[in-house]
């Protein structure tokens, strides 16, 4: 009798351990995606300040280095080339907000020049980037 019930009994493959396995797999890899930063990015160190506010993102940004060197996104351009790349990247859009970020240690007048690049490439809205201090 016992043999009959076996026979009767068919195997049963179970799918729901499986598709946990598969969400918890999908959970990982999307917080994953979130969470990967990019480690090719330039070793500036912001100035701090109390008074920040949060500016909307932006898709041009300017970086200016420790030597004076400067980089539109993650490429090095000279000062000319600069201009050229800013006048292509803002268009006719002249109301994108261009984001500085110097080195706390740059000299004043590497700052003031990309300023000015950024003004002669016809961009007129420029925000300053700065980490946030602790009041």
């Amino acid at each position: 009798m016992n043999i009959e019930r076996a026979k009767r009994k068919k195997m049963r493959l179970e799918i729901i351990p499986m598709i946990d396995v598969l969400f918890f797999l999908l959970v990982f890899f999307m917080l994953f995606s979130t969470f990967k930063t990019n480690v090719t990015g330039l070793n500036i160190n912001l100035p701090r300040a109390v008074t920040v506010t949060a500016q909307e993102q932006s898709k041009v940004v300017v970086t200016v280095a420790r030597d004076g060197a400067f980089y539109l996104g993650r490429q090095q351009v000279d000062e000319q080339r600069l201009k050229a790349e800013l006048h292509r990247a803002l268009g006719s859009n002249g109301d994108a907000v261009v984001v500085i970020e110097a080195d706390e240690a740059v000299l004043y007048k590497h700052l003031v020049a990309a300023m000015d690049a950024v003004r002669q490439a016809g961009g007129y809205r420029i925000a300053l980037a700065v980490d946030r201090k602790a009041p």
